[in-house]
């Protein structure tokens, strides 16, 4: 806890090339607090872009000990933001890839490849029911996109069909 709190109090005191600088090397497990916080600069519109991509790839790569849920919550509520930039869209689904996924989270990124979404928020959604294709949920959803005509003959290729 006093870790996530000097690290949070350092990172306030410094310009934003010296933050982008200390979160791409940032290599540390999170606690929740820490993670609460790179959330906060995830969903703040007024930081730079880039910050907020490399805030979201942390909490991706280095997921601590504890729940992850109300983390995924707040990210999710991302993609939907039709304001949001897409490639931080794409940068919020690949940190799905290392937290854990439910099956309310696959039907989630089922829906964002059926919907109404730049086709590179869509290619990430599927590149994360692929990367989870052994947990029978996102397994079923791929099963669900066999007929679509962008990613079915993809989704034939990985249920081996």
């Amino acid at each position: 806890m006093n870790d996530a709190k000097s690290i949070i109090n350092k990172y306030r005191t410094m310009s934003d090339s010296e933050k982008i600088e200390y979160l791409r090397g940032f290599n540390s497990s999170l606690d929740l607090m820490l993670a609460n916080f790179l959330v906060d600069i995830v969903k703040d519109k007024s930081e730079d872009e880039l910050l907020r991509i490399e805030a979201v790839k942390i909490l991706g790569l280095y997921r601590g000990e504890y729940n992850d849920e109300l983390i995924k919550k707040e990210l999710l509520k991302l993609i939907v933001d039709e304001e949001d930039d897409e490639e931080l869209k794409v940068y919020i689904i690949n940190a799905f890839s290392l937290m854990s996924i439910s099956e309310s989270d696959i039907d989630f990124f089922l829906s964002v490849i059926r919907g109404e979404y730049y086709i590179l928020v869509k290619e990430a959604a599927f590149s994360l029911l692929v990367y989870h294709k052994n947990y029978t949920p996102a397994h079923n959803a791929l099963n669900e996109l066999l007929n679509d005509e962008t990613f079915g003959k993809s989704a034939k290729r990985e249920l081996n069909l």
